[in-house]
């Protein structure tokens, strides 16, 4: 015989798997540098961390957190009334985003990176699709060498005149030619399959 309390635990289900569709773009770049990602609603923030490094081209070597509300969430660490929380606990799922809301999202704190990343749908997730997910984008990530939009906006203009001493410096510090255009989906799906969920 099963108990009243037996019945109605296996009565409740589990909800259903969703993927979000989620905007990434990068703060104060002109032109705009941003990425449309999908992930399952599932995935942890320190793997959405992850896809972010990868979908800018950037390898993770310094710190990042995301800001939810007053709520922030990233490599731990408390100073004084600023906690940030372990990512490595907390799903998008977890923060019961609606459409429209926004996380923000800090890398090199300080001067360093800021991304916006907007969710702009929910849906079920496609069969026989891997997640996660680009569908589009425009222009390359900066590199991070740069450190601030407004190096890497000194960058740019060096650009401009290629052969000036700005220019060869940039590119020495560099180490290699950068196209501020390129962006390739299939490139940064390679890199996503890699990352797993």
């Amino acid at each position: 015989m099963i108990g009243v309390s037996e019945g109605a635990l296996s009565c409740r289900r589990r909800a259903a798997a969703r993927v979000v569709c989620l905007t990434v773009e990068l703060v104060g770049c002109r032109p705009r540098i941003w990425r449309r990602l999908v992930v399952k609603e599932s995935i942890g923030l320190h793997r959405l961390h992850d896809c972010v490094q990868h979908l800018f081209g950037w390898t993770d070597y310094q710190t990042h957190a995301f800001a939810v509300g007053e709520r922030h969430y990233g490599n731990p660490v408390s100073r004084g009334d600023r906690l940030v929380a372990d990512d490595r606990t907390v799903t998008l799922r977890d923060l019961n985003l609606s459409v429209g809301r926004r996380l923000i999202y800090g890398y090199q704190l300080g001067e360093g990176w800021l991304a916006t990343i907007r969710v702009e749908r929910f849906g079920p997730p496609e069969r026989g699709q891997r997640y996660p997910r680009c569908l589009e984008g425009e222009r390359a990530g900066p590199p991070e060498t740069f450190g601030s939009v407004a190096a890497f906006h000194r960058f740019l203009r060096s650009l401009r005149t290629p052969d000036s001493e700005a220019s060869r410096t940039w590119r020495t510090i560099l180490g290699y030619d950068f196209d501020p255009a390129a962006f390739s989906c299939e490139g940064m799906n390679a890199g996503l399959r890699q990352l797993g969920k």
